[in-house]
């Protein structure tokens, strides 16, 4: 095979390499991310539980209104404390963390062969391609959101892309208020019954 071909190769192999790790990277912000808001929510509503229990010795009047309401929320929060725990934001962080480290030692090796270019043979391109995908296959793949990201960052979002990827950010936003009004409008009209 001649340099031309490899170059390609190369080049396009590289390509992968540098969209994969920051999509990789992206996928680890989020899910750590993800962690932070799941802890923060999960004391948020144990604190929410806490003022009704509380209120409701304060207030006998909706005792029982209020005593419903709180083992309803506890067990919901049961719920959702094992639902958090199982998704391991945390723990596929690091795995995203530990997969981007090493296609950024891959795309340093393809570096050092474009300086000796003349040198690199089709073994050595298939070598480093062979690692590329046991890294990828190493871990989860990202979501398509962690790849728009990437592609807008870079600005090479279309505007297709750019229009879904602004949906998905302002309904997760709008997710995140109603999950921390909610309780707060409940407790509200609880106790002005």
């Amino acid at each position: 095979m001649n340099d031309s071909n490899n170059i390609e190769r190369l080049e396009s192999l590289l390509n992968k390499v540098w969209l994969t790790r920051k999509a990789r990277i992206k996928a680890e912000e989020r899910l750590e991310q993800y962690d932070f808001l799941a802890q923060i929510l999960l004391n948020y509503y144990t604190l929410v539980i806490t003022g009704l229990s509380i209120w409701c010795l304060y207030d006998s009047s909706n005792a029982q209104l209020i005593s419903v309401l709180s083992i309803i929320a506890s067990v919901l929060l049961f719920g959702l404390s094992i639902f958090v725990t199982s998704r391991n934001f945390k723990g596929r962080a690091l795995a995203f963390k530990s997969c981007y480290i090493k296609l950024d030692e891959i795309y340093n090796e393809g570096e050092l062969f474009k300086s000796n270019i003349s040198a690199l043979t089709t073994e050595d391109l298939t070598k480093l391609q062979k690692k590329y995908n046991e890294v990828i296959y190493s871990v989860e793949n990202h979501t398509p959101i962690d790849y728009l990201n990437v592609l807008q960052n870079a600005n090479k979002i279309g505007n297709k892309q750019y229009v879904y990827l602004l949906w998905r950010k302002v309904s997760f936003v709008f997710f995140i208020s109603a999950v921390i009004l909610v309780p707060l409008i409940l407790v509200y009209f609880v106790v002005k019954a």
